[in-house]
C-alpha cells in the first residue's frame, strides 16, 4: 500500500472495482467509477421518476468525464476471448476486422477502430459474456437483484466505449488477467474521516500470488457527496434537477449497499471479511 492525499486522487488515482485481480494501489468499490456512475444515475432516475436515453447518458458520461477527469472500467482476459469469438461469428466483421497477431496491435486497433465498423464491434462488447467486471456484468443481467436498469447498463457502456473511441482523454479501459482467487475480504479505513488534504491508503488487492477483494467505504460516501453535487449542478443536461438532494443522496447510498451485499454474497460468499483500520503513524489495526 502508499498514501495518497484525496485531493491528489481524485485527479491521479484509480477509482478502481474491488475485484482482487489488480495489483496496482487502488481505492476499490464495486465497479469502480462505472458501477458508481450507473448507481448515480438510476438514484436520479429513481428521485424524479423519470428514465435517461442513451443520448442522455453519453452527454451525461462526457461530463462527469470532464469534471472528475478520470473514468475507470475494467474488463478480463476471458471475457475479450469471448468478445473475440463472437465478433468473428458476427458476417459483417468475419473478413473486414484484420487478424492480428500481438496484444499490443489489437489494443490499438480496438482503442480506435474504422468508423464503420463500431457500432457493430460495439453490439459485441457490451455482450454480458464480453463483460469482465463481474458487479458491472451482474448489474446488466440481474438488473433485480440490484434495484437497476439493464437498458441503463448498457448504454453506460455503449457511451464508454463510443468516447474512447473518439480518443477522449481520461477513460481507463483495463484488462485484468488470470482467474480469480480472493482469500478474503479487506474493507480499508482510515482513523480520520476523509478531507480534500488527509491521506488515503491505496491498496494492492494482488501482491504475487495473493488476492482479496478491496473496499474502501469511507472514502466511497465522499465521493458520492462530490457526485451528487455535480449531478444536482449539471442542469443543462438533465430534464430535471431533484428538489431534495438529501433524498437524492438516501438513494444513491441505499443502492450502493444494495449492489455490495448482491455482489459480495456471490463473488465472495464464504470468504473472511477485515477491516484494516490505518493511521498516519503508520499503526495498521486489523479486525476480523
Amino acid at each position: 500500500m502508499r498514501w495518497i492525499k484525496l485531493a491528489a486522487f481524485l485527479l491521479h488515482g484509480k477509482h478502481a472495482c474491488v475485484d482482487g485481480r489488480d495489483d496496482h494501489g487502488v481505492v476499490g468499490t464495486p465497479g469502480g467509477s462505472a458501477g458508481e456512475f450507473v448507481l448515480a444515475l438510476t438514484a436520479w432516475e429513481r428521485t424524479v421518476g423519470l428514465t435517461l436515453d442513451d443520448a442522455q447518458v453519453q452527454a451525461l458520461l462526457a461530463a462527469y468525464v470532464d469534471t472528475f477527469g478520470r473514468f475507470y472500467l475494467h474488463t478480463d482476459t476471458g471475457a475479450t476471448a469471448a468478445f473475440f469469438t463472437s465478433m468473428r461469428q458476427d458476417p459483417r466483421l468475419a473478413t473486414t476486422v484484420p487478424r492480428l497477431e500481438r496484444a499490443e496491435d489489437w489494443r490499438r486497433y480496438l482503442s480506435a477502430p474504422p468508423e464503420a465498423l463500431r457500432e457493430a464491434l460495439l453490439e459485441h462488447f457490451i455482450q454480458p459474456g464480453a463483460v469482465g467486471c463481474g458487479h458491472v456484468k451482474r448489474m446488466l443481467t440481474l438488473p433485480d437483484v440490484y434495484g437497476v436498469r439493464s437498458e441503463l447498463v448498457r448504454a453506460m457502456l455503449c457511451a464508454f466505449h463510443r468516447l474512447r473511441w473518439t480518443g477522449a482523454p481520461g477513460l481507463d479501459y483495463v484488462v485484468l488477467g488470470g482467474g480469480h482467487d480472493e482469500a478474503g475480504v479487506v474493507i480499508v479505513k482510515t482513523a480520520e474521516e476523509p478531507w480534500p488534504l488527509g491521506g488515503v491508503p491505496l491498496v494492492s488487492p494482488a501482491v504475487g500470488s495473493r488476492q482479496v477483494f478491496v473496499y474502501h467505504p469511507q472514502v466511497a460516501a465522499w465521493l458520492r457527496d462530490q457526485v451528487v453535487r455535480w449531478l444536482v449542478g449539471t442542469r443543462d443536461l438533465l430534464p430535471v434537477v431533484p428538489s431534495s438532494t438529501a433524498a437524492l443522496r438516501a438513494e444513491f447510498d441505499a443502492l450502493a449497499a444494495r449492489g455490495l451485499d448482491a455482489t459480495l454474497a456471490a463473488l465472495a460468499a464464504g470468504l473472511p471479511r477485515f477491516v484494516a483500520t490505518f493511521d498516519r503513524s503508520g499503526h495498521l489495526h486489523v479486525e476480523a
